[in-house]
């Protein structure tokens, strides 16, 4: 039983992380989603709009994490592990839904989400397929971020039954 308790607490503490990150991110897309599905033609409610900013503030990451890959450009980096993390994520998302435009470069994507999302913080106004691809696009960021968290809970188990059967 030692032993047990013993290889659990010394998981390792980027995965942790990365799970704590996942699940915070999974709930941010699921709601950012929601409120773009059901925001067209009205005012956002104050809540709506601090969601959206901090939907914007997660693009930021995705921004630094692609500016990285991108340009190489190391000193963007404010977190590294969740910049290249979140842009992992969301650039399988962006494939999945078909976002890119082959002209333009995956920072300048992420920065269009960006305005994007401010844009329908502030007067609501953009165009309704633009606004069905960014609801997909966050929609698909949320499947895997809850998949980061469904296959941590896996492993978890997986490494607490060969300690017990050991």
């Amino acid at each position: 039983m030692l032993a047990a308790s013993r290889k659990v607490s010394f998981m390792d503490r980027t995965s942790a992380a990365a799970v704590g990150d996942s699940s915070r991110y999974a709930i941010l897309a699921a709601n950012v989603s929601k409120v773009i599905s059901t925001s067209s033609g009205r005012t956002l409610e104050p809540v709506e709009i601090k969601l959206m900013e901090r939907a914007a503030e997660l693009l930021d990451k995705i921004v630094q994490g692609s500016k990285f890959i991108e340009h190489s450009e190391a000193f963007v980096l404010s977190d590294p592990r969740e910049n290249l993390f979140t842009f992992d994520h969301a650039l399988t998302a962006l494939q999945r839904v078909n976002l890119s435009q082959t002209s333009t470069g995956l920072t300048d994507i992420f920065d269009l989400l960006k305005s994007d999302l401010h844009r329908i913080a502030v007067n609501n106004e953009i165009e309704e397929a633009r606004r069905l691809a960014i609801r997909q696009f966050f929609e698909e960021l949320c499947e895997l971020f809850y998949r980061d968290i469904a296959d941590s809970s896996v492993s978890i188990q997986d490494s607490e039954f060969e300690t017990v059967s050991l």
